[in-house]
């Protein structure tokens, strides 16, 4: 009667192979949001994995910006499962 409920539930064996290819959870620094291309999704728990979504991008809030950069980024989990390509936004001065 309930087979219904656990057949769209992911099985042991495929979270088992998800957590082989996932990044840790990533953390949105202050003044950092997602960016206008494939934007990272800031929400708790949010993470990449090295094989079937390994990239997106960020970008700076209204009112920061990245010293010495861009204030854009495209954040990457590797194949070691570590991310690069974070990015640290300042405020602005005067906001």
């Amino acid at each position: 009667m309930f087979w219904f409920l656990f057949a769209s539930m992911p099985s042991a064996l495929d979270l088992a192979a998800e957590n082989k290819t996932a990044c840790p959870p990533y953390t949105f620094p202050e003044g950092v949001e997602g960016g206008d291309s494939d934007p990272c999704k800031p929400y708790s728990g949010f993470h990449l994995t090295s094989d079937t979504d390994p990239t997106c991008s960020l970008k700076c809030k209204p009112g920061y910006e990245e010293m010495g950069g861009t204030g854009v980024s495209t954040l990457s989990c590797g194949s070691d499962l570590q991310y690069t390509g974070a990015l640290k936004c300042e405020k602005k001065k005067g906001f």
